[in-house]
C-alpha cells in the first residue's frame, strides 16, 4: 500500500454554448512539490459540445482510485504535465465519447516513488516518463513486433479502460494530477542530463513526428522535409529534422513565424497565403512532407504538388 493518495483535476459535467462565444480555458496541471500552476488558454469557438469545467476554468480538483496494483506498475510523482492538443479534443468531445469524470495529460514526466517487483528498467527516484498509451494487450503479433501503439487492445493513458491484471475493467487517468500509475513496460525512463521540463512534451508531442521522420528516412532517403504547421507539434518536426540531416522547409499560412522556423533549421519558408499559386515556385521540390494541422480546408493539393514523384505525405493532425 501506498502512504499517498491520487488527486487530479478533473471535468465532470457539460454545457452548450452558442456559436460564436469565445470562453477561455483555464487548465490547471500539477509541478509535484512545486504547487498547482494556471495555464490560460482558448478553446474554438465553433465545438457545439464544450464542458464547463474547462471551458470556465472550473476543473475541478478530487481525489480518485488508480488502477488496481499489478507487480509490472509504476507510481510517479508528478513534475511536469505536458498540454496537448488531445486533452482539448478530449474533454470537449471532440474526438467521441468521455468516461466522465475524466483526468487528461498525456505528456508526464516526474519521479518513480514504486516499482513494481517485475519492473527491471526502473528503481525508486529514477525519473520517468508516459506517453499517449499506457497498456496493450503484450501478446498480439504487433505487441511483439514492437509496434504496440496498433495493439487492438491499446489503452489511452487516459479516457481508457485497462482489460488484463488485477486492474482489468478500471479507468486511466492522466498526467494533470499529483500521481499517476502505469504498466512499466510504457514508462520510460528519462535519460540522465535532460530537463525533465524539456522531457515532457517529448512524450506525445515529440514522438507524434518524430515517428513519421524517423520511418521515411528523413535526412536518409528523404533528404528534403518539408513541415506544415508551425506551432507545437511543427517546432519538434523542424528541428528533429534538421537534426537528423535533412534540408527542411517550413510551411504555414503566412509570414509571421518565418523568422522563428528559420531559427529552428528551414533554409526554406513558404507562405501559402490561403492561394495555391504560392506552391508553383517549389514544385516537386519535397521527398517527404510531415503536416501537423488538423485545419479541415488545408490546401491538400498544394500540399501534394510539393513532392517528387514517389515523395510521402503523412498527416499526423487529428481533426475533429
Amino acid at each position: 500500500m501506498s502512504d499517498y493518495k491520487f488527486t487530479g483535476w478533473g471535468a465532470f459535467d457539460n454545457v452548450r454554448w452558442e456559436d460564436g462565444d469565445m470562453p477561455s480555458i483555464v487548465i490547471i496541471f500539477s509541478l509535484g512539490t512545486a504547487g498547482w500552476i494556471e495555464i490560460s488558454l482558448s478553446l474554438a469557438a465553433n465545438s457545439a459540445l464544450l464542458f464547463r469545467n474547462s471551458v470556465k476554468g472550473e476543473l475541478r480538483k478530487f481525489e480518485y482510485e488508480p488502477k488496481k496494483w499489478d507487480e509490472t506498475d509504476v507510481d510517479i510523482e508528478i513534475q511536469y504535465a505536458g498540454i496537448c492538443a488531445s486533452d482539448l479534443h478530449t474533454i470537449s468531445e471532440g474526438w467521441g465519447k468521455v468516461n466522465f469524470p475524466q483526468v487528461v495529460g498525456h505528456e508526464i514526466v516526474g519521479k518513480v516513488v514504486r516499482v513494481g517487483s517485475k519492473v527491471t528498467h526502473l528503481k525508486v527516484g529514477d525519473i520517468a516518463g508516459v506517453g499517449a498509451q499506457s497498456d496493450s494487450c503484450g501478446t498480439c503479433d504487433n505487441c511483439n513486433a514492437g509496434v504496440e501503439p496498433y495493439c487492438a487492445d491499446n489503452v489511452g493513458t487516459y479516457n481508457g479502460v485497462y482489460k488484463k491484471g488485477n486492474g482489468a475493467g478500471d479507468k486511466s487517468y492522466g498526467g494533470y494530477a499529483n500521481y499517476s500509475r502505469h504498466p512499466g513496460h510504457f514508462t520510460v525512463k528519462i535519460p540522465d542530463g535532460l530537463d525533465p521540463a524539456f522531457a515532457a512534451p517529448l512524450m506525445c508531442g515529440g514522438v507524434t513526428v518524430y515517428n513519421p521522420l524517423k520511418k521515411y528516412g528523413a535526412g536518409t532517403t528523404a533528404k528534403n522535409v518539408g513541415i506544415v504547421g508551425i506551432g507545437g507539434l511543427g517546432h519538434f518536426g523542424l528541428l528533429f529534422a534538421k537534426a537528423l540531416g535533412a534540408t527542411v522547409t517550413a510551411i504555414s499560412h503566412s509570414e509571421s513565424k518565418k523568422e522563428d522556423a528559420m531559427k529552428m533549421g528551414a533554409t526554406t519558408f513558404i507562405a501559402t497565403h490561403g492561394s495555391e499559386e504560392a506552391f508553383a515556385p517549389y514544385a516537386k521540390t519535397l521527398d517527404l512532407i510531415v503536416a501537423t494541422t488538423n485545419d479541415a480546408k488545408m490546401p491538400l493539393l498544394g500540399y501534394l504538388s510539393l513532392l517528387k514523384t514517389g515523395g510521402t505525405l503523412v498527416l499526423v493532425g487529428a481533426p475533429e
